[in-house]
């Protein structure tokens, strides 16, 4: 098996694999990303930098719906 590695230069790049995923029936949810070294959830101590869901109830509120998906991005 050969490892694949994707390399995702903007939102609308992300937008068509999310839903693409969502399509193969993953479940996605917008997570933050990393700026100039900072992570956008605005904590200048954070620990997961762009590693942590842009949402709460996460769990529950990830989706395979394209409007959703559509929405979030």
């Amino acid at each position: 098996m050969t490892k694949t590695t994707l390399m995702i230069h903007n939102d609308d790049e992300m937008l068509t694999c999310a839903l693409t995923y969502a399509k193969q029936g993953w479940r996605v949810l917008p997570l933050h990303k990393t700026q100039d070294g900072r992570c956008s959830c605005g904590n200048s101590g954070c620990r997961s930098s762009g590693k942590h869901p842009r949402i709460g109830q996460w769990q529950r509120a990830a989706t395979t719906k394209e409007e959703k998906i559509r929405a979030w991005w």
